[in-house]
């Protein structure tokens, strides 16, 4: 089967109300339908995906969404017909049923196509980053992992109200096979998640994530959970981590740097990475 190759996507789950992002491993499938409007999943003139439509080429971009009740009338919609790389893709409305996506080629307007002729071949990382929960929420998160957990929480100027405002929650943290870390631009281990508050003059004041995740390495980590804003970053390139599994971060600033975010899901990209934004 032929596989058309679509740009970047970012497209979100109707159920989850997450995102999901996909690599450029992703096609629509062959011998899906596409139409020339989306409502009621697909009316008027229509053709099929295939290696034989001569409209259809190798690259192909999403520029264009639709939500639908269940009724298949549309709740909200979008086609930007100018994009030249893929659209994003906000969070369903309620009473969303079905998804339509518009597809172009590099050459001529397709149509809309169900959101579940989208297929991905590589690994597909989650990004929770309109996913708000409380610390408590968190922790009980945190208390669910298996296997080895290392815990990392940014101690830098910025985040000293929002680790005050956690340190109740994460007094009640399990640490069964988990450990805990302080950093800035320096990484400590601490034994007692109630110091997680204190005062640490000896790990300075700046910030240097990437340098502490990878001292992580030497622990052959499952599980990184990263509680930062993830502002300010700067000192290490980060390093990859064969044995993880999942990374959980936990975010008080709904406006965190998305380019950090990327460049930790790009060498991180064996594993599961999940942001939530705290509440």
């Amino acid at each position: 089967m032929k596989k058309f190759i679509l740009t970047v996507i970012v497209l979100f789950s109707v159920i989850l109300g997450v995102s999901i992002t996909a690599d450029a491993e992703s096609f629509i499938k062959e011998g899906s339908i596409y139409w020339e409007i989306s409502e009621h999943g697909g009316t008027g003139k229509h053709n099929t995906f295939n290696s034989i439509n001569p409209y259809v080429t190798d690259v192909v971009i999403v520029n264009g969404y639709s939500f639908l009740d269940k009724e298949g009338y549309i709740l909200q919609s979008k086609y930007e017909p100018q994009l030249k790389e893929s659209i994003v893709v906000p969070i369903a409305p309620d009473k969303t049923s079905k998804i339509m996506i518009h597809i172009h080629s590099s050459t001529n307007r397709l149509g809309w196509t169900d959101l579940k002729n989208l297929e991905t071949i590589s690994k597909v990382t989650v990004d929770e980053s309109q996913n708000k929960i409380s610390p408590e929420q968190f922790v009980d998160k945190i208390s669910e992992k298996k296997g080895t957990t290392l815990i990392y929480v940014d101690k830098s100027s910025s985040m000293d109200e929002f680790v005050r405002q956690a340190t109740r929650a994460f007094n009640k943290l399990n640490l069964e096979n988990k450990r805990i870390f302080v950093f800035a631009v320096v990484t400590k281990e601490i034994t007692d998640p109630k110091k997680i508050n204190n005062n640490f003059d000896d790990i300075g004041g700046t910030t240097d994530i990437y340098g502490s995740l990878n001292e992580a390495n030497k622990y052959s980590p499952e599980n990184i959970i990263l509680i930062t804003d993830l502002a300010d970053n700067h000192g290490d390139e980060l390093d990859k981590m064969s044995t993880l599994k999942t990374v959980e971060i936990l975010c008080p600033d709904i406006n965190y740097p998305k380019s950090e975010l990327n460049k930790i899901k790009s060498k991180l990209n064996n594993a599961k990475i999940t942001l939530s934004i705290i509440n």
